[in-house]
C-alpha cells in the first residue's frame, strides 16, 4: 500500500476519533462558553474527524456539574467525570484521558486561555504524522516581572537538572495520537507532571505557538502555592541530581574540614599556640548545620513520595459520571 493510500485510510471519518480533556474547578460562568466554542470546532472539523468533548468536574464547589449536566442532556458529544473532591489539575487531566473513548485525546483548560481556534492547526499537524502536538505559548508583552522571571526559572532549572528536556511555554495544551495516549497511560506515577511525561515518550512532536487571550471571568484557580508545588513534583519526579549534587558538596566540605583540622592540630601541638576566632568557628559550624539541614529535608522530599508512591492508592476518585443512575437512598 502507497503512503497516499495510507494517509487515505486514516483520514477515514468512522476511525478518527478526538476526545478533547478539559479539567473543570469553580467555573461555571465559563465552562457554557468553552462547550459551545469546542462544539463549533467540532462541526468544522467533521469532515475530518469524530471530535467530543469530555469535562472533568474537579471537585467543584460551585454549580459548574450542574451546567455540564444541562449540555449533556442538549448535546450528545459533551460527557462529564465528577471527581470526589477535588484532587488537582493533573489528576484531573490524569482521570479524564483515562475514561476517554478510544482514540487521540487532547487535553486544555476549559478557562479559554487555551484557545479552542487553534485546535484545527493541532489536528492537521496529528493527521500529517505527529504523535504530539503541543501549543507554545508566547510570552506576552506586560507580563509581571515576576512571573516572567519565575516560569524562565522554572525551565532552566528544570531542563539543567533532567534529562528529560521541555519545551518553553509549552504546558498541557497538547493533542497526544492514540499511540502517544497508551504510553502515558502506561507510567503508574502518583505525582503526575504531564508536560514532562509527555516529553520524555519521545514521540515524533510539533509546536504551535500561540497568544494566550485574557480570561474572559472568574479567576485563575492555579495559585501560586499550586504552581509551586507542581515544579517541585516536576524537578523531584524527573531528576535524582539534587542527591548527587548535595553528594557532591558534602565530599567537599568534609575534605575542607579535614584540611582544616590538620591545620589545626598543627598549630596546637607543633607550633604550640592555641586558635582564636571563636567567631570563624562558629561560622564554619552554622553554615554545616545548615547544609546538613538542608541535605536532610531533600532527601526526605524523596523519602515521602516513594512513601505515596508504594501506598498505591488512586490518582483520583471518580464519584458521578455521564448517564449514570440517580443515586439511591439506599
Amino acid at each position: 500500500m502507497s503512503g497516499k493510500e495510507r494517509y487515505h485510510v486514516r483520514m477515514s471519518p468512522p476511525t478518527i476519533n478526538l476526545t478533547i480533556v478539559s479539567p473543570c474547578f469553580n467555573e461555571r460562568e465559563i465552562i457554557g462558553g468553552f462547550i459551545e466554542a469546542g462544539l463549533r470546532i467540532a462541526d468544522q472539523l467533521r469532515d475530518t474527524c469524530d471530535i467530543r468533548l469530555l469535562v472533568v468536574d474537579d471537585g467543584s464547589r460551585d454549580a459548574s456539574l450542574e451546567r455540564l449536566e444541562e449540555w449533556e442532556k442538549r448535546d450528545a458529544r459533551v460527557t462529564w467525570l465528577s471527581l470526589a473532591r477535588n484532587f488537582g489539575h493533573q489528576a484531573a487531566l490524569t482521570a479524564g484521558i483515562d475514561h476517554a473513548p478510544p482514540g487521540a485525546v487532547m487535553t486544555m483548560d476549559s478557562d479559554l486561555e487555551h484557545p479552542p481556534d487553534l485546535i484545527p492547526e493541532m489536528v492537521r499537524h496529528w493527521l500529517a504524522g505527529a504523535d504530539v502536538v503541543s501549543a507554545v505559548r508566547r510570552e506576552p508583552e506586560g507580563l509581571p516581572l515576576l512571573k516572567s522571571v519565575s516560569s524562565n526559572l522554572f525551565y532552566t532549572v528544570f531542563n539543567l537538572l533532567s534529562d528529560t528536556k521541555l519545551q518553553h511555554g509549552a504546558a498541557d495544551f497538547v493533542l497526544l495520537s492514540a499511540k502517544a495516549r497508551a504510553a502515558l497511560q502506561s507510567m503508574p506515577e502518583h505525582h503526575r507532571f504531564l508536560r514532562a511525561l509527555v516529553s520524555w515518550t519521545g514521540f515524533p512532536r510539533a509546536f504551535v505557538p500561540y497568544d494566550q487571550p485574557v480570561r474572559p471571568a472568574g479567576k485563575s484557580k492555579y495559585t501560586a502555592r499550586r504552581m509551586l508545588r507542581l515544579a517541585l513534583h516536576g524537578v523531584l519526579s524527573f531528576s535524582a541530581r539534587p542527591i548527587y549534587w548535595m553528594f557532591g558538596a558534602s565530599a567537599a566540605l568534609l575534605t575542607a574540614g579535614f584540611v582544616y583540622l590538620i591545620y589545626v592540630l598543627w598549630v596546637s601541638l607543633v607550633q604550640g599556640r592555641a586558635i582564636s576566632g571563636w567567631a570563624s568557628v562558629l561560622g564554619v559550624l552554622l553554615v554545616l548545620g545548615g547544609w546538613l539541614t538542608f541535605s536532610i529535608s531533600v532527601l526526605g522530599l524523596y523519602i515521602a513520595r516513594i512513601f505515596e508512591q508504594v501506598k498505591g492508592r488512586p490518582v483520583y476518585v471518580i464519584s458521578r459520571r455521564s448517564h449514570d443512575p440517580p443515586a439511591s437512598c439506599d
